[in-house]
């Protein structure tokens, strides 16, 4: 369902990934995966796969480019976001 979204397979955001299942799962069908936690732990236990790049990063103030991203996923992370903050930073990238 998530692949229906957009045309585009390029750029997948995962935010708040924790140990990448989302994430490493959607790697197969999208090119490249931003993976992104604040939990250094969780990005350490991450699945590794190529074409994933972790950071360890809050997803209210994330380092990926304006206008890249086709898709964004948060799997089970949202509530430990500032909701405001965090909506306000999707628009962007």
């Amino acid at each position: 369902m998530i692949s229906s979204l957009t045309s585009q397979k390029a750029f997948l955001w995962g935010a708040g990934c924790g140990c990448s299942q989302l994430s490493f799962t959607l790697s197969k069908i999208f090119s490249n995966v931003i993976a992104t936690d604040i939990s250094k732990q969780e990005i350490e236990s991450a699945i590794k796969v190529e074409n994933i790049t972790f950071k360890e990063e809050h997803s209210e103030k994330i380092s990926i480019e304006t206008n890249s991203i086709d898709v964004l996923t948060v799997a089970q992370a949202i509530h430990w976001s500032n909701f405001e903050r965090f909506y306000s930073e999707v628009p962007r990238v």
